[in-house]
C-alpha cells in the first residue's frame, strides 16, 4: 500500500503527471480513470504535463478516499478543476455566439414554436384552471369559514366562466359542492356573492349489508 501522502505536497503550485504513478502507486491506466472520473484535464507546457495545486489536492482527496475502501463511483467530492486559458477563451466564444443567437433568431425562433403549439397542443387552461386542480375549492372554502363576499369577477376567474354567466344565475346557484347567493354589492359596485358549502350526503347502509362487509373484510 502506498505511504500516507505529506501534507505539504498539497502547496506545490504544479505536479508533473510523469510522477503520480510513482506518488500514488498505480499505473497510467488507472491514473487516467482518475482523471476521466474528476473531469480533470492536465495542462502541458511543451512536451510536459501538469496538474495544478487543486487538481493535485483533488487527486489526493480520491486517493485517501480508495485506500478507506470507497470507488471512484461514490466519490463525495466534485470541487471546481481549474482550466486553460484556452478553454476560458471557447466559453468566451459561445456566450457571444449566444447572445448572437438572441439577438437575431430568438425572436423568430420563439414566434415559430407559439406557432407550432397553438397547432400540435390544445388552448391552454385559463388562470382558475391552471396549477393545483383543487385551489379553487380551497378559496371557495375560505370565504365560506371566514363568512367573505366574492365579487362577480373574482367568482367568475375561480369558476373558469365569464361574469356575464355568473350574472345570469339570477340570485342563487350552486357548484363544486358550495351554494353562491347574492349578497347585495361589493368592490367597484359589482354583485356580491355569499358563499356557503353544501353538507355531503353519505348513505346509512342497513345493519345486515354492514354485517355483510365486515364478514367480506375480516375473511
Amino acid at each position: 500500500m502506498p505511504e500516507p501522502l505529506e501534507p505539504s505536497d498539497a502547496q506545490i503550485d504544479r505536479f508533473p503527471v510523469a510522477g503520480l504513478v510513482d506518488r500514488y502507486g498505480i499505473k497510467s491506466a488507472a491514473l487516467y480513470n482518475r482523471f476521466d472520473a474528476l473531469g480533470i484535464k492536465p495542462l502541458k507546457t511543451g512536451r510536459t504535463s501538469y496538474l495544478t495545486s487543486e487538481q493535485l489536492k483533488q487527486m489526493d482527496e480520491l486517493q485517501q478516499h480508495l485506500q478507506r475502501g470507497g470507488g471512484l463511483a461514490d466519490f463525495p467530492s466534485r470541487t471546481p478543476v481549474e482550466t486553460s486559458p484556452a478553454d476560458g477563451a471557447d466559453r468566451k466564444l459561445m456566450s457571444f455566439i449566444a447572445i448572437l443567437f438572441r439577438i437575431r433568431l430568438g425572436p423568430m425562433l420563439t414566434s415559430a414554436l407559439v406557432n407550432a403549439g397553438k397547432i400540435l397542443l390544445p388552448p391552454p387552461l385559463s388562470p382558475a384552471r391552471r396549477g393545483l386542480q383543487l385551489a379553487y375549492l380551497r378559496e371557495f372554502r375560505e370565504a365560506a369559514e371566514e363568512s367573505w363576499l366574492i365579487t362577480t369577477y373574482d367568482l367568475a376567474s375561480l369558476l373558469g366562466v365569464t361574469s356575464g354567466t355568473i350574472v345570469s344565475k339570477k340570485q342563487q346557484f350552486s357548484s363544486s359542492g358550495f351554494v353562491f347567493t347574492r349578497a347585495g354589492k361589493g368592490l367597484n359596485n359589482q354583485i356580491a356573492w355569499e358563499v356557503r358549502k353544501v353538507p355531503i350526503q353519505r348513505e346509512v347502509l342497513p345493519e345486515d349489508a354492514l354485517e355483510v362487509l365486515s364478514e367480506t373484510v375480516v375473511e
